[in-house]
């Protein structure tokens, strides 16, 4: 009975070694699984907007660096687009702006958009300061098209509207040359470009007079200086 008790005891105790072994493996086994899922959880990609996979730059099992682009998404509820301001009408633009957009694809009307930001920092080959114009999404409206807006910056009193191509920058200053004595001599005017878009500046006269009617010299004005004698060609 003393043999056969010693021996049921070392049973036991082999058994109770056997169960720590095989506990041991379980937690190792479920290390493994939990590194698993952790590693199969990095896998997954997910954008921070809902939107659109508009573009995929890799493919099922490619190894990418951290870092890497993997695509570009486009919203599904706003769009966007970057317009250049001036840095004469760049301090009338404020963020959540209106902006009357019109897209050259989709003529004959005319989306609001609202100014998203106003970058602080000029291009430095143009001068144009880009702005953020956020447009909420249309079914006509696609990603990479043209776009143009009109910002209301408010009425300004005392300016004129003259052509750009009427003005000269010299110096650090900006003039433009009214024709006067029936038209043979011309005479410069200093003025301030208080806004301006891609054809047209308002300006507002420093120096001299410049009214409604003022015959303005455009070709050739480069060549000029106060008092220059002129010829109008009129063919």
């Amino acid at each position: 009975n003393l043999r056969s008790a010693e021996a049921n005891a070392q049973a036991v105790v082999m058994k109770d070694d056997t169960i720590r072994v095989l506990k041991a493996n379980v937690d190792i086994a479920q290390t493994a699984v939990d590194t698993a899922k952790y590693n199969l959880s990095n896998t997954k990609i997910v954008s921070k907007i809902n939107g659109i996979l508009s573009a995929r730059t890799v493919e099922p099992g490619q190894t990418i660096a951290a870092g890497s682009s993997l695509g570009e998404v486009v919203s599904g509820t706003q769009l966007f687009y970057l317009a250049d301001v001036s840095e004469v009408d760049v301090r009338n633009v404020k963020q959540g702006q209106l902006v009357d957009v019109e897209i050259d694809a989709v003529p004959g009307r005319v989306f609001t958009g609202r100014i998203g930001a106003v970058y602080p920092v000029a291009d430095s080959a143009t001068r144009m300061f880009p702005v953020r114009v956020v447009l909420d999404n249309d079914s006509q409206i696609k990603s990479g098209m043209f776009a143009k807006g009109k910002i209301g910056t408010g009425a300004h009193d005392n300016v004129m509207l003259i052509p750009n191509g009427a003005l000269v920058r010299a110096d650090g200053d900006v003039a433009v040359f009214k024709a006067v004595e029936d038209n043979t001599k011309a005479k410069k005017v200093l003025v301030e470009i208080v806004s301006s878009d891609d054809l047209y500046s308002e300006v507002r006269v420093l120096t001299g007079s410049l009214s409604a009617g003022d015959s303005i010299v455009v070709n050739g004005k480069d060549s000029l200086s106060d008092e220059s004698k002129i010829y109008i060609d009129k063919k």
